[in-house]
């Protein structure tokens, strides 16, 4: 039988196991230090302009311009205060065009149905939530959106820190490993190679 131990012996050890324990996350969102005071800063709607303002932005390429490009796009456009979308390649010039013009235009309408959700909502937080998201979805709009049709070139693009490979399964091992190898952090569709030896 293990040994049992007194009430007594719980809670002196209580203290130390309540230092031990890590900060606590509020609403998912990363703690935020500064001057002013701690209950300010876990106000929701102060949370959330602060985390938008401070948090570095991910710069995403996308090689293979293709059907499947466009759920990675979706994806990314859902978090604008996260990603953003930098440039796009494809070995076919127009589809590299048509799929930034789509980037543009999803990021507009997406922008508009913010606004009109924005006049809705019932509180000053969710109003700004709101407002912040669009202003980010209409950056789109006033940044160019790179294209490319050597995968190689766009690596080197100031700012790019992250790829999505979207491109046909045979492109997908020398696309990702050309990403890595420029320090990429690098999102590859299945299958991540056709044969072992790629892999």
């Amino acid at each position: 039988m293990g040994s049992s131990k007194s009430l007594s012996d719980c809670r002196s050890a209580g203290p130390i196991l309540r230092q031990a324990q890590p900060a606590p996350i509020y609403r998912g969102l990363p703690r935020v230090t500064s001057n002013h005071h701690e209950e300010d800063l876990l106000k929701p709607h102060t949370m959330i302009r602060r985390n938008l303002k401070m948090a570095k932005k991910i710069g995403i390429g996308i090689i293979g311009c293709g059907m499947i490009s466009a759920s990675h796009i979706r994806g990314y456009l859902d978090l604008p205060e996260r990603a953003q979308i930098l440039a796009v390649c494809d070995t076919v010039e127009e589809n590299a065009k048509r799929r930034a013009e789509s980037v543009i235009s999803e990021s507009k309408a997406r922008a508009q149905q913010a606004a009109e959700e924005a006049e809705k909502a019932e509180t000053a937080e969710a109003k700004e939530k709101l407002a912040a998201k669009r202003a980010l979805l209409l950056e789109y709009s006033q940044r160019d959106i790179k294209i490319f049709s050597d995968y190689n070139e766009m690596l080197k693009l100031p700012g790019l820190d992250a790829v999505s490979i979207c491109t046909p399964p045979f492109a997908h091992a020398p696309a990702t490993i050309a990403a890595a190898r420029a320090g990429k952090h690098v999102f590859c569709e299945k299958p991540m190679s056709r044969i072992a030896t790629e892999a």
